[in-house]
Order: structure tokens, then sequence, then C-alpha cells
């Protein structure tokens, strides 16, 4: 979900009785722009202490207990969150900002019908809320309403064009829609790199990086997902093994706050600067102050990008690569590193990037390191196949579950168990349902919730002996995740990069039977695998290995890279590619 706005123009000014008036407005007025600003850059402790002592001042200043409802969001005190906020909202209950904001609290926590009811309440009050609109859009997304979340999107930008987050959700959810063509996916892509550029300064021209083909060269990579993330698990690797030689890496993390992780990669790179408080051109700026030769996005179109700061080019040379299975849509982008089967050579999808590709599979895996022993395959022990799928409700279209209802009904033995942290309460029954009106066998049919625990979702593989993927848009993270607790996934071959996400895995695992090219095939190709336990369970056995060899190796990996960028480099030394 895109950031919450708090809308503080024209703060209340209020007169305590028993105090002069105008010295406690301005008293209370500093206090929640101190608390304001702490807020936004992740000093949330502080800010608090800020909206509390306005309190003290004025018990029903609804701003304060607004923010201070933000701020135990933030800390995961759900419960007190909502309390906070539902105070404001008695204080003030036309404020479509403040129930817009209990509307994210209850979607963060998967209570997707109070979410939908406050935004909606939102949108009564003010009917042109373009930002509430998105926020619904989110949510209809979190549900796998596909079609609902794109009016939404369409309707806030509607109201409001230059809404480029929103923009980038749409985009987003679009690779889900698996009615929509890459071509009219890319037309939507380009339209907001055109926008973007209309409202943008000019590209920033005349770099002065050294034309030295061979020198060090200094890397900057820009992302929100510097943390706990499904992107670190592809990132760290690269970031340990860079050679720091030939490479000096920066990175520009789009994050209010330190985790583990983000402090481990702070700890592993030359350069480390946070953005969320740096307008474009402060951002573009810092960039040209370091002096970065190559910029790379992480994130493309997904939440929280910062791909504003492409859109100026603060680096001769700019990449997106890894966050994001398609194009930019962005002229100031010169390359996107790909691999031959997200986009085979011989086949030229649509991009606004130059593609180049690293040998073998894009990316690199880092196993989680509290991954649980993997278990012996459960078809030995039950006498029938358990398939598992693991996959988001936006992933879970129509075609997919009438594909899946397929194989359950070539294989009348077979089990499916659904699990995701999602599957709650309303969300579960609603899921049922929907898995009854395509007439799925529902007492073969299981929906679990594991805990946000990372053991406790990986210890469910345990029960599964092989996963469903999904399409247009496969897994990735999850991919490697289900191979690594040693479960096979059969996926389907499809005519975008984020549908052969999977195959470009198991192509690099060698495990070529577990891709099909048609939905025939893909029935043909789960009734084989099911029909063979030795070699499930020699996968089973075999995998963690496998992938280690072939999917873990980051200093193998990271040369190939590094001989990208090097190629990048050397091509805008003499006067091709790249800014001028």
């Amino acid at each position: 979900m895109i950031d919450v706005r708090t809308d503080n123009r024209g703060l209340r000014r209020v007169r305590a009785p028993w105090q002069d008036g105008t010295h406690l407005v301005n008293q209370i007025a500093q206090l929640l722009q101190q608390g304001s600003e702490l807020h936004r850059v992740g000093r949330f402790g502080e800010a608090e202490r800020c909206y509390r002592r306005v309190l003290e001042l004025d018990i029903r200043n609804a701003d304060a207990w607004n923010l201070l409802g933000m701020i135990a969001e933030r800390a995961g005190r759900f419960d007190a969150a909502v309390d906070c906020i539902r105070h404001a909202i008695e204080l003030q209950p036309n404020n479509p900002s403040y129930l817009n904001n209990l509307g994210t609290i209850f979607e963060g926590e998967v209570h997707y019908d109070n979410a939908i009811a406050c935004f909606r309440e939102a949108i009564r009050i003010r009917p042109n809320y373009a930002t509430a609109y998105c926020n619904l859009g989110e949510v209809y997304k979190a549900k796998g309403d596909v079609h609902q979340a794109i009016d939404c999107y369409r309707e806030a930008l509607a109201f409001d064009p230059y809404f480029f987050a929103c923009r980038s959700n749409l985009l987003m959810v679009l690779n889900y829609n698996p009615e929509i063509t890459p071509a009219m996916i890319f037309e939507e892509h380009c339209r907001w790199g055109t926008l973007k550029r209309l409202v943008s300064p000019p590209p920033i021209t005349g770099h002065r990086n050294r034309r030295d083909p061979d020198r060090r060269l200094r890397i900057g990579y820009v992302s929100p997902d510097l943390r706990k993330h499904a992107v670190a698990r592809f990132f760290e690797p690269v970031l340990r093994h860079h050679d720091r030689s030939q490479f000096s890496v920066h990175l520009y993390a789009e994050i209010p706050g330190m985790d583990a992780v983000s402090e481990r990669f702070k700890s592993l790179a030359q350069g480390w600067q946070q953005t969320v408080m740096l307008s474009t051109d402060q951002a573009a700026q810092q960039v040209m102050n370091d002096e970065i030769d190559i910029l790379v996005d992480l994130a493309g179109h997904t939440r929280h990008n910062r791909l504003d700061i492409f859109v100026r080019r603060p680096a001769p040379v700019q990449v997106t690569y890894l966050g994001y299975s398609n194009t930019s849509g962005i002229d100031t982008i010169d390359y996107r590193v790909s691999d031959a089967t997200l986009d085979p050579p011989e086949e030229r999808l649509p991009m606004t990037e130059q593609v180049l590709r690293i040998d073998g599979s894009f990316a690199c895996f880092e196993p989680p390191d509290n991954s649980p022993p993997v278990s012996p395959l459960p078809m030995r022990s039950r006498g029938y196949i358990t398939f598992g799928s693991h996959h988001p409700t936006i992933k879970l279209n129509d075609h997919v579950l009438k594909l899946w209802r397929r194989v359950l009904e070539a294989i009348p033995t077979a089990r499916l168990l659904f699990f995701r942290n999602q599957f709650r309460d309303d969300v579960a029954r609603e899921f049922r349902e929907r898995l009854a009106t395509l007439g799925y066998p529902l007492d073969r049919v299981d929906i679990r919730c594991p805990t946000d625990k990372e053991d406790s979702y990986l210890k469910l593989f345990d029960e599964i002996d092989v996963v469903f993927d999904t399409f247009p848009f496969n897994s990735h993270t999850m991919t490697c995740e289900a191979l690594w607790m040693g479960v096979p996934l059969v996926t389907l071959y499809g005519d975008r990069p984020t549908s052969r996400l999977s195959t470009s895995v198991l192509r690099q695992l060698q495990l070529p039977e577990l891709t099909a090219d048609t939905l025939d095939g893909y029935v043909a190709a789960c009734r084989q695998i099911a029909s063979n336990v030795d070699r499930l369970a020699e996968l089973r056995r075999t995998m963690r290995e496998r992938m280690r060899e072939r999917l873990c190796d980051g200093a193998t990996f990271t040369r190939q890279l590094e001989a990208l960028y090097r190629q990048m480099w050397r091509r805008w030394c003499g006067g091709g590619g790249g800014g001028r």
C-alpha cells in the first residue's frame, strides 16, 4: 500500500479556557509540527512524546489523537491505534483523513471489510478524495479482486492524474490480470513515464564522471526494500560479494527506520543514505555528490519506489533490476537486467530499456537462516498427494483456480492445501465460497492461516508434496522457498516476464519437466510427478544441495552482474548508451 496521507493544512487552533489562547495555539502547533517531522524520519518515540504533550495541553485535540494512533500502528499496537483514531473521529466526525488512516490500519491487519467501510465513508464525505480511492484499490487488491482494484485506481487518477504512487499501484496490479496483454501493459507504463516527465525538470546532462572504461566504479542502489523483505533474499548475496577493488557500493534506502537487515546492509556498503525525507532534487543531488557512475533501481513500480530520482538522471548510466519484472516506462533508465528465460533474445517484447542478460537465472537466492530441516515426503505415509498454494489472493484468479480444479479432477485422491496469512475469518470464508462456485471438491481442500513468523510458514511445507504455481504472475521468492524446503513446483510458461519467473529458476536447477507450455501440459505434468513417488522423494532429499550449487552461489553470480555493469560503463565511455 502507498504512504498514508494525513492532511495537516489548517491545523485546528485550540483555545484552552484556563490559558491565554494565542500562546497555547502556537505551542500546540509547534509540538504537532515537531512531532510530524520526527514521525516522518522514523523517530517514533520522540514523536509520540510530542503528541502526548499536546494532549496534556488539550485533551480534545483530534490531530494529536490521530497521529498518536499512527504511531501505535507502527509499533504493532493495533487495538491502541484503532482506539486513538476512533477518538479523533469522535471529535471530528467529518474529517475524511482520519477515516482514511483508520482504513489503512484495518487493511494492514487484514480486517478488509472494516477498511472498505472506512474508505467509502471518507469518500462519501469528500467525493474527490483520490487517496482514499487508491487505498480502497489496495484493499481490493489484497482481497484478490483485480477488477475492483483497477476501477478504484482509475477513479483516483480521474481526480488526480499526477498521483504517481497510485499510477504505480495500477501498473503493478495490471501485471496480475490475465485479460490484459503485454502491449496494453507497456502502453500504461509509457503513460507513467510521459506524465512524470511533464511535471519534472529536464533530465540532468553533461555528467562529469571520468570516462575511464577500466577504473573503479561507484554503484548506487535505490530501494524501499533494504530491510527484512523478499528482495533482500536476492540482493544480499550481491552486496556481500561485490568486488570492492572494482566497485564502491552506495545504498539509497527509502525506509523510515532501521531493522537488523538494514543495519547489516549499511555495514556492507561504502555509502548509506536514507531518502525518505529527501525531495527528488535533494536525492538526485546526493547521488551526484556521491559521484555515482551507475545507478540501479531495485523496485520498479512496487510500493514506495523512488523512480522520480531516475527521471532526473543524476547518474550517467541508469538501470532497473530485480524487484519488478517489467519495463519502467522511463526513457532515462537505460538498461533492464534480465535473463534469456524471462526475455528470450529472439522475442522482443516492448520495453523502454535495453535488456542485458545474465547467463542462467537473473537472481541469486539467499536461503532463510531459520529454515527448518526438510521433512520426509508426506505422500509416502499418507498414500495420496497433497498439492499446495502459498500465493497471495491477488494471484489466485479464476483462470488459475479452474486449472488447479482440473488437476484435482485428474487425480481423484489428491488434496489441496491453501496457506497464507491473509486467510483469516471473512477472507477465508469468502474464498471457500468462491471455490465452491468454481466447482471445487471442498472435502479435499484445506485453507490455513499461518502466523507471520517465517518458520511457521516454512513448516507447512512439511505437509505438501508439490506446489502449484500461478499465472500470469508467477511466484519467485516463494518458488525458491518451496524448493529450499524440498518441495517441487509445477509452473506454466507464459507470454511475459512475470509469467516466466519460476521457469527461470527451474531451468537453472535443470528441472524442465516441471514447466508446461499449455494448460493441458500443466495437468499432464502434475499427473506425471504425482505418479512417481520415488522421483518426488529423491527431489525432496536432494533439492537443497541442487540449489546451493546452482542458485545460491553469490560469488559467481555477482561476477556476472559486475561484468554487465562494466559492459554498460564501457559503452558510455565510448559515447554510446546512458546520459550524455
